[in-house]
């Protein structure tokens, strides 16, 4: 479903806002999908360093967080929206936050990551996300360094979702893609 929804967004590149690229991606996805039950949550997301702006479109996803590491502070980026294959005609609505405070980390992570449990049956959770985040925006913030904490919390994970986490500098802006699996053993944090 991933690859599918993949294609559809790079198909639909010459829309001129991210919004109007996840409504017909979602319409033709719907089609696809059917009656399946089927579905993937997004977010979709444009920065544009030049003008100090991030422009985005959720759709089921979790919000996205941006720290600020000069305040220490955390901001929950809002937007609603319902996930992609549910609705063809759902209007997807798009946002706009300011993104250039200098080395402002703005990361996006997928559920898997603060569900996933250790063999207490505890969750590795936000805050745990966030600690990790907080304690990387002095040097190199990447998607990896959140995942390699899940595990190395607990040396290794449980998990019924995949975890993938982005991280982007507002100065230099550095994007990296980590995947795990739940295949992995169980954490002990």
């Amino acid at each position: 479903l991933m690859a599918t929804a993949r294609a559809l967004l790079l198909a639909t590149e010459d829309s001129e806002t991210p919004a109007g690229r996840v409504r017909r991606a979602n319409r033709l996805l719907c089609r696809d999908v059917g009656d399946s039950g089927r579905f993937m949550t997004l977010l979709a997301m444009e920065i544009r360093p030049g003008e100090g702006i991030a422009r985005y479109v959720r759709a089921g996803h979790d919000p996205a967080l941006c720290y600020d590491p000069a305040r220490g502070v955390f901001e929950e980026w809002p937007g609603t929206g319902i996930p992609l294959g549910i609705d063809p005609d759902y209007a997807y609505a798009e946002y706009a936050m300011p993104f250039a405070a200098p080395g402002a980390v703005l990361v996006l992570g997928t559920d898997g990551i603060w569900e996933a449990r250790n063999e207490a049956g505890d969750m590795y959770g936000k805050a745990r996300f966030r600690e990790v985040v907080a304690g990387a925006s002095g040097g190199r913030v990447h998607g990896g360094g959140v995942n390699s904490g899940v595990v190395q919390a607990g040396g290794g994970t449980s998990s019924l979702d995949g975890m993938g986490a982005v991280a982007c500098r507002s100065i230099g802006c550095r994007v990296k893609v980590r995947r795990r699996t739940c295949n992995q053993r169980k954490p002990r944090w």
